[in-house]
């Protein structure tokens, strides 16, 4: 669900790399569903005369019209990246573009990206993963991208991100150090500094829904002689949160009944969504 319509990506025997296609509301919940091809992956495959495989995109908002294009070189791990204009169905002519790495790429705005990528020797973990993300503004050169977060070769994989509001206004700075592959630490960059958030190297955010920063822990979580048991959803007032991130008082959300277990959790704009199991339904 999109600004634009409704986006799905297909595959059929005319279409075995898949195309990226939209319609509308009206459209799809019509007996005749009509699909716009916005971005045919068959078609890019035959003129670059590689083996491409779509792995998704990031794209800016609010539009989300212009997008940073993952691609795959025969399904490996490894992707580059080109932008990409959704209005135009085309490449963006002299537009960002990344080599082959690990990593992904995020908009800070039109002309800004952080990079998340192996950039020479020495700069991925001892798991191949990348663990420096860099701000790369548009018209320089890669190399001169400023570095703003680096984890350890140590870490499983490392970066950084923007938490952006149903607004898509960018609120804070967030980065993580995955020591393990299922532990993280997250920080909190604060005046130019990174401040360790005092979490569970088992939860972390998970968004922003109007005035309060949402985290998710997968463990028990005693916060000032409160417990919040493995599952639990829990809210931070988000500016108590950016003046002082270990300190803002945490508040229930949600936490799971007796044999419930929590399965996901999604935002709109006005709303969270709580996917669960509850007795394995």
């Amino acid at each position: 669900f999109r600004p634009d319509g409704l986006y799905n990506f297909w595959q059929d025997k005319d279409n075995p790399k898949g195309i990226l296609r939209r319609t509308t509301m009206e459209s799809f919940q019509s007996d005749e569903t009509e699909w716009e091809t916005m971005i045919d992956v068959d078609a890019i495959a035959k003129a670059d005369g590689k083996e491409w495989v779509y792995k998704g995109s990031s794209c800016l908002p609010p539009d989300l019209m212009r997008c940073m294009l993952a691609l795959s070189d025969g399904g490996e791990d490894a992707t580059i990246y080109r932008e990409y204009d959704l209005s135009t169905k085309s490449f963006v002519e002299g537009g960002f573009e990344l080599p082959t790495s690990k990593g992904g790429v995020s908009w800070v705005d039109g002309d800004t990206l952080l990079v998340t990528r192996a950039f020479g020797e020495g700069t991925v973990t001892e798991s191949g993963y990348p663990f420096i993300t860099r701000e790369w503004k548009r018209g320089t050169p890669l190399s001169d991208a400023k570095e703003i977060f680096r984890g350890e070769t140590t870490d499983v994989s490392a970066g950084a991100y923007d938490l952006r509001d149903a607004d898509d206004v960018i609120q804070a700075r967030v980065a993580y150090r995955s020591t393990s592959f299922f532990e993280r630490e997250y920080f909190l960059e604060m005046d130019g500094e990174w401040v360790k958030l005092d979490v569970p190297k088992k939860a972390g955010p998970v968004g922003i829904v109007g005035s309060q920063l949402l985290m998710s822990t997968d463990v028990d979580w005693e916060v000032d002689g409160t417990t919040f048991i493995a599952d639990s959803l829990i809210a931070l007032d988000l500016e108590e949160f950016k003046a002082d991130p270990n300190g803002a008082k945490k508040t229930l959300v949600w936490a799971p009944a007796d044999k419930q277990t929590k399965r996901g959790v999604t935002s709109t704009a006005n709303a969270l969504y709580v996917g669960l199991l509850d007795n394995v339904v």
